[in-house]
C-alpha cells in the first residue's frame, strides 16, 4: 500500500484567504446567490463547502500552495468524498475548483 504524504494543516490566515477566493470567485462568475448561501468550513486540512442546508458537496485539500487546492467533489451514491478524481478535475487555484464545483452539480 503506497504511504499517503500529510497535507499541512491550514493556517487561519490561508483558510481566510482560500474562503475569501471561493467566495470571490462565485460572485465572479454570475452566482453571488451561492456566494452568501453556501457553508464553508475549515477543520484540519481541508476547506468543506456545503449547502446551505449543510448537505455536503465538496472539500478542497490544502496542499502548501495557496495557488493549488485538491478538489474532492462529494458523491451521494456513495456517501464518500471522490478521492479517486470520477469528476475528471483534480485541483487547480480557489476559481477553478469553484467552476468545477458548478460544472459537477450544475449549479
Amino acid at each position: 500500500m503506497a504511504k499517503r504524504t500529510p497535507s499541512p494543516s491550514i493556517t487561519e490566515p490561508i483558510a481566510e484567504d482560500a474562503v475569501h477566493r471561493l467566495v470571490s470567485a462565485l460572485k465572479k462568475c454570475g452566482r453571488p446567490d451561492l456566494a452568501e448561501s453556501l457553508c464553508f468550513e475549515v477543520t484540519r486540512n481541508y476547506v468543506y463547502i456545503a449547502d446551505a442546508q449543510g448537505g455536503p458537496l465538496c472539500r478542497l485539500r490544502c496542499t502548501g500552495d495557496p495557488d493549488y487546492w485538491v478538489l474532492n467533489m462529494f458523491k451521494w451514491s456513495t456517501e464518500r468524498y471522490d478521492t479517486r478524481n470520477d469528476f475528471g478535475f483534480g485541483g487547480g487555484t480557489p476559481s477553478e475548483c469553484v467552476d468545477a464545483l458548478l460544472r459537477g452539480y450544475r449549479l
